[in-house]
């Protein structure tokens, strides 16, 4: 089962002018994932554990907005810039550098050029 859900994200001063919505993955393995900021699921290849799970920059939100369940809400993006751009937080430079040499090792496990 698919247990995607939409998330909303406020800015610090919570009023619906910084709102930004957010297209959650389930944490099922085999599950289809879901670009965070689009919502498009893409069902040719890209699923939760598999190997094609690191060309993505997964993120898990615990913050107890997601109702439903008692577990985080997880999140997929393109890439690391496009979670910052999205979500307005900021990476460290240890956590940018790990992402991407976790994501040249699956380009290069994947016969992806870069």
């Amino acid at each position: 089962m698919n247990s995607n859900t939409v998330i909303t994200m406020y800015n610090k001063n919570k009023n619906k002018n910084g709102k930004k919505e957010l297209f959650s993955t389930g944490y099922t393995p085999g599950v289809y994932i879901r670009d965070a900021t689009t919502g498009h699921i893409n069902p040719d290849r890209y699923t939760v554990g598999s190997l094609n799970e690191d060309l993505f920059f997964k993120a898990s939100f615990a913050d107890g907005e997601n109702v439903h369940s008692r577990t985080p809400t997880v999140v997929f993006f393109n890439s690391i810039e496009d979670f910052e751009q999205h979500t307005g937080l900021h990476c460290s430079d240890d956590v940018k550098n790990r992402w991407m040499a976790k994501y040249m090792e699956a380009c290069r496990r994947l016969d992806f050029t870069v």
